[in-house]
């Protein structure tokens, strides 16, 4: 009876420091912020050339 308890509670610990681990990891990058060009980030430029959002029809 003690292993039906023993083993899911080790699998969880050992989950929650990889979990816990890899999530320092993944958010040490976060701190540095990223500035993408402007033309990218433009709500009035399309992806399609002959096409401009901001035209209405």
């Amino acid at each position: 009876a003690l292993w039906g308890f023993a083993v899911p509670a080790v699998a969880g610990g050992v989950s929650l420091v990889v979990l816990l681990a890899t999530g320092r990891v993944l958010a040490a990058p976060a701190r540095q912020a990223v500035v993408a060009a402007s033309s990218e980030n433009d709500p009035n430029r399309a992806a399609e050339p002959r096409f401009s959002s901001g035209d209405r029809a």
